[in-house]
């Protein structure tokens, strides 16, 4: 079974309200930047007369889940830039990852969090040792654990914690609770949400004795038994989650340690609240052979995936565990199109730095509006699923391609997007039906098998105060469509649009960000650009 029960889409896709509540208004995107004009059409005018029809059901479905807007932080390389040496926040940093307006961090981040130790991370830092990177090497950490829950403070942020499983004892992350217990009554923010384990299904022998990893799923889920037990007896308020992985994904190993999922679900006997997933990275042509038209139409594809991926998760989950619902926490999830520079760094360590920047600026794919689509339809998809209960996109700050800002304080599209949901989800959440899309054929690329159809146009709605907001994707790399806009109670008295897209769908910079410009409304009436997202105010 699944929990998706809301309104359906015409292509079939499970929507549903989402939990939580909501947060302040904000204004739309910035005007400025690419129109019509600027664009190839390339094939035919989809919808000319509107023939795409979007109607929005002004029925609340529930509150907003605010808590989808999550990010990463790690404790290595200045926290990606993010802090000084001192652990003082970079205001250019900080400015641009404010514009996201993240409601949750998650730290110390990913795989660092199987060599992180708590008690070291609250030392005063002229006495605090360093700690192991993810290649084994020694850094110096600004951004001990206190200085991670002054971020947090600073940004309007709840905390997210990562407990260290693999190389640490029960009796660390023990004390990591009762220590925030303390923290929280000294002001810092409270630490809700524990996850216990990063990635258990992967090697990481970087962090293990004698340099094997010997953490079998079984052996794992012992630890975790004891973990859950131990972490619950000290704070029976917090929220506690599991990582599940399963064997394959599109015919491709997903997991470096098979029968992972089967064997934590048999053997983790102890309560958890959450389950968290890391199967948003999408769709990683492993390769490197995809072409670009077929890397595009992948990445838009990828949310699709990652929705069969939740439905099976949640049939597992409920066979498992029929006498109760264990709610979804997404803690990583960001387009991922290609691994060109890891690839090239792997298969020759002498590459000169000229290979590198250009192996990396194929990587960088992933900051385009292709990126930007995928961060939509993955924000749409879990916002109307009742199953999920937080996400977190890797990552805040510049890392490799991955952070929603750069160093020099670009907000990559990504972000961009994050920024306008963030405008979008206050209030209530609404249902929106989607009727005669233009469908495009997909390919399998990396994780990402072929559909026959998916829609061109997906849309995302809620309201606050009187004011419709919409986020609406256009799929169709080469092509505009035409759509008309209106209520299950008529036509909408005024439309405002701006839309986000680049003259090629896979077109990227980091020196200069994307920028939204005005979209006509006439008559209830818009053009969606090619490879576009569209963000509406409409009362």
């Amino acid at each position: 079974m699944t929990s998706d029960a809301g309104p359906q889409l015409d292509a079939g896709e499970p929507d549903a309200g989402g939990p939580d509540a909501g947060g302040p208004d904000a204004g739309g995107p910035d005007a400025g930047g690419l129109d019509a004009g600027d664009l190839d059409a390339g094939g035919p005018d989809w919808g000319l007369d509107g023939g795409v029809q979007i109607v929005v059901d002004l029925t609340p479905l529930g509150a907003v889940n605010r808590l989808l807007l999550g990010d990463n932080v790690e404790w290595t390389a200045d926290a990606d830039e993010w802090v000084d040496a001192s652990g003082v926040p970079v205001p250019l940093v900080t400015a641009a990852v404010l514009r996201t307006a993240p409601s949750l961090l998650r730290y110390p981040g990913g795989s660092l969090a199987d060599g992180f130790h708590f008690p070291s991370s609250i030392l005063p830092l002229a006495t605090r040792p360093e700690g192991l990177d993810g290649t084994g090497k020694l850094q110096p950490m600004p951004l001990g654990t206190g200085e991670f829950l002054g971020l947090c403070a600073s940004i309007g942020a709840g905390p997210l914690f990562t407990v260290n499983v693999f190389s640490a004892p029960v009796s660390e992350a023990v004390a990591w609770v009762a220590w925030a217990q303390d923290a929280g009554l000294h002001g810092a923010p409270q630490a809700h949400y524990w996850e216990v384990g990063n990635e258990p299904y992967l090697d990481n022998a970087v962090y293990a004795d004698g340099g094997v990893d010997t953490l079998t799923p079984a052996e794992f889920a012992s630890r975790a038994n004891t973990f859950l037990e131990q972490m619950r007896a000290q704070d029976p308020s917090i929220e506690l989650s599991i990582p599940i992985r399963g064997d394959t994904l599109n015919g491709v190993a997903d997991t470096q340690k098979p029968g992972y999922l089967d064997t934590i679900l048999s053997q983790i006997t102890v309560p958890f609240d959450l389950a968290s997933v890391h199967d948003g990275y999408l769709p990683v042509d492993l390769s490197g052979t995809a072409a670009p038209s077929d890397l595009y139409l992948a990445t838009v594809a990828g949310p699709l995936v990652l929705g069969e991926v939740l439905d099976g998760y949640r049939t597992q989950l409920d066979q498992a565990f029929p006498q109760r619902t264990v709610r979804f926490a997404l803690t990583e999830w960001h387009d991922w199109l290609s691994i060109a520079l890891i690839a090239l760094v792997g298969e020759d360590p002498t590459a000169s730095i000229a290979e590198q920047l250009a192996a990396l600026d194929t990587d960088q794919q992933a900051n385009s509006p292709a990126g930007a689509i995928y961060t939509a339809d993955v924000l749409r998809l879990l916002s109307y699923r009742t199953d999920v209960e937080l996400a977190d996109i890797w990552s805040a700050s510049d890392d490799y391609v991955f952070g929603v800002v750069n160093a020099a304080g670009i907000v990559r599209p990504p972000g961009l997007v994050l920024e306008a949901v963030s405008q979008v989800l206050n209030g209530q959440l609404l249902a929106v039906s989607v009727s005669g899309s233009p469908t495009l054929a997909t390919p399998s690329v990396g994780l990402v098998h072929a559909y026959a159809a998916i829609p061109a146009v997906t849309a995302l709605a809620a309201q606050q105060d009187g004011i419709v907001r919409l986020l609406l994707t256009n799929k169709d790399p080469d092509n505009f469509i035409t759509i008309r806009l209106s209520s299950c109670a008529g036509s909408f008295a005024s439309v405002t649009a701006r839309a986000l897209t680049a003259p090629g769908p896979l077109d990227h910079s980091e020196t200069s960000e994307l920028t939204w410009s005005d979209v006509a409304v006439t008559d209830g009436l818009l053009t969606l650009l090619p490879h576009s997202v569209t963000r509406i105010d409409a009362q």
